[in-house]
């Protein structure tokens, strides 16, 4: 059986799950292959995530529910604004 892995992404309110979209992209460009999700409170539809989880109850730790149910053997979790901090 071959060890899955993944990067995932938590986000709550618009401007940080385009955020997410924007760093996700640079996994993309950077490791083509590798899975990414997103677990958001909104309403996304964005191809750039492999695959968008729901965030039934978002609470100030969101991210903790999302590391907890990630489909990935091995998960990187990366915060949205990952970007904007690296390239500011």
């Amino acid at each position: 059986m071959t060890e899955t892995i993944g990067v995932i992404f938590a986000t709550t309110g618009r401007n940080y799950t385009e955020l997410a979209a924007r760093a996700a992209q640079s996994v993309k460009d950077n490791c083509p292959g590798l899975e990414v999700d997103l677990f958001t409170d909104q309403p996304a539809d964005m191809p750039v995530f492999d695959r968008i989880h729901q965030l039934e109850d978002p609470w100030h730790r969101s991210k903790m529910d999302a590391m907890i149910s990630t489909r990935f053997d091995k998960t990187l979790y990366l915060d949205a604004d990952l970007f904007t901090r690296i390239c500011s």
